[in-house]
């Protein structure tokens, strides 16, 4: 089987488990409790839970940098949790990169948690999903490169800050002019994420008022993937 032929069959599995996924409840969007921490973590002067919900941003950031910043949402929960660089079948195969044997080539870094009652999640920065780990595996066939654990990801200091200082306009006007792009993308796609990436966004420039983060919640409320019958 030639390499073009094992992509396409590649893409034809994805969809296919990814429709099976959807509809089995072993693929979700970040959840709420897990939004409102990333509010917590900033970067270049934005919260995480826009950064990590833009594709834009997505397209154009390091994966291991995003997955960092969502490793550390889960540092105080219980269970566990590590960052994980793999060679994964959409980059090994895809015709787009040249072919190598080097794994290394092909790495995809991101999150394994281990919820307290026993789960196994995959939280892929790249697509912005939650995915059962053994469904995910079937998804890509990883190949572990690496494994960055709890401990250390606690040691990795990537200058994220919680506070928006006041006084620094030519930040600020930085900040919103990246914010103005993400908003573009907003208006010109219909991904599943945008909704929330919008309260996200609307939130930050309510500078997040507490009335306002209320409101939007209780909007936001029960918003999750919708059933699909064809990829």
């Amino acid at each position: 089987m030639t390499r073009e032929e094992k992509w396409e069959e590649h893409v034809n599995r994805v969809a296919r488990l990814t429709e099976f996924g959807i509809n089995n409840g072993l693929i979700s969007i970040y959840d709420e409790k897990v939004i409102r921490k990333l509010r917590t973590i900033y970067e270049g002067g934005l919260p995480a839970s826009i950064l990590l919900l833009s594709r834009i941003m997505a397209r154009y950031v390091k994966c291991e940098d995003f997955a960092i910043i969502m490793a550390k949402a889960f540092l105080e929960e219980e269970g566990d949790v590590k960052v994980v660089y793999a060679s994964i079948e959409s980059l090994r195969l895809n015709p787009n990169y040249p072919e190598s044997e080097d794994l290394s080539d092909s790495y995809h870094a991101f999150v394994e948690r281990t919820t307290s009652d026993g789960r196994s999640l995959i939280y892929d920065v790249a697509s912005g999903l939650v995915i059962d780990k053994s469904l995910y595996w079937r998804i890509q066939d990883p190949i572990v490169i690496q494994e960055v654990g709890k401990d250390k990801i606690a040691e990795i200091d990537l200058n994220y800050k919680r506070d928006y200082p006041e006084g620094e306009e030519q930040r600020l006007d930085a900040t919103f002019l990246y914010l103005s792009l993400i908003e573009q993308e907003c208006n010109m796609s219909q991904e599943f994420s945008f909704g929330i990436l919008q309260r996200e966004i609307q939130l930050f420039k309510n500078l997040l008022d507490p009335e306002a983060l209320q409101a939007l919640a209780e909007e936001m409320q029960g918003f999750k993937l919708k059933k699909v019958s064809h990829m």
